[in-house]
């Protein structure tokens, strides 16, 4: 008697062993983002033909430098942590000041359920490219393309004939299946013009790597309440991540630029200005 496997896509469990040759073969993945490599890096392994579309080198300074310790696992599955741990700061827990007089800190290990006592705070773009790489290895190929899509019923989608052409070498024709892995680009969102839902917030967010930004818990990822808004100090291996969230129409009073607006509401708030000196 043969062993059966299964492996789950979406809602619906396949046989392992039929999942690939009867159902997905070719699959192109738009985005090489952290989400858009690992599941490259989980579909190669599985022995389909991965195409990752990607747009060119990411920009050196994302959102999403602090890693939660969830993530931790994935890392260890992807083969990848111990070159994260090497460039990374090693995150042992999450520091909250709500004034200059009070705030509170933990660490992960302290949390009952927690199943991972640790995370790190990452460079993003090596580990964007870690991650990367990671799915070059497991077999994904990269091609550097500024997906287009189309379609003929405004419900089923298809790459559009450039992409197409850039695709078919890798995949020996179209892909089964595409894959959206822009994030907050929406690729696929928009082009089906999906509506969205907004919250009545409009906050902007400021971001930069300082040098010299003091921490009450060293590795801790910092949240601060400011007179208006909030910002985090995101602890790396030399510099700090500073990210401000202030209502936009609030932060154009400070200036016409970002880096204007940055630089003079460190200065003025009362909370930054203490550890921005």
């Amino acid at each position: 008697m043969r062993a059966h496997s299964f492996v789950k896509v979406g809602e619906e469990t396949y046989d392992r062993g039929a999942m690939p040759s009867q159902r997905i073969r070719k699959v192109a993945i738009v985005g090489g983002g952290p989400a858009g490599s690992a599941l490259a890096t989980y579909l190669a392994r599985e022995g389909l033909d991965v195409a990752l579309l990607t747009r060119g080198k990411r920009p050196p300074i994302i959102v999403g430098e602090s890693l939660v310790p969830a993530i931790v696992p994935y890392l260890r599955k992807l083969g990848v942590e111990e070159e994260v741990a090497s460039y990374s700061r090693f995150k042992g827990g999450a520091t909250f000041i709500f004034s200059l007089n009070d705030g509170m800190s933990f660490k992960f290990h302290e949390v009952p359920s927690a199943r991972t006592s640790y995370s790190y705070n990452v460079p993003r773009d090596r580990f964007d490219d870690t991650l990367l790489q990671a799915a070059i290895r497991a077999g994904a190929q990269q091609i550097e393309h500024s997906v287009g899509l189309e379609s003929s019923d405004g419900q089923t989608l298809r790459l559009d004939e450039a992409s197409l052409a850039a695709v078919r070498p890798v995949l020996g024709g179209e892909p089964d299946w595409i894959v959206d892995a822009t994030g907050r680009s929406r690729l696929v969102a928009r082009f089906l013009d999906l509506p969205t839902i907004e919250g009545e917030r409009k906050d902007a967010a400021l971001h930069a790597h300082m040098e010299g930004v003091p921490m009450e818990t060293e590795g801790n990822v910092h949240t601060d309440r400011l007179e208006h808004g909030w910002s985090w100090r995101i602890p790396l291996r030399d510099r700090v991540s500073v990210g401000l969230v202030v209502g936009a129409e609030f932060l154009r009073r400070f200036g016409n630029s970002a880096e204007e607006q940055f630089d003079r509401f460190l200065e003025q708030d009362g909370v930054t200005r203490e550890w921005s000196k």
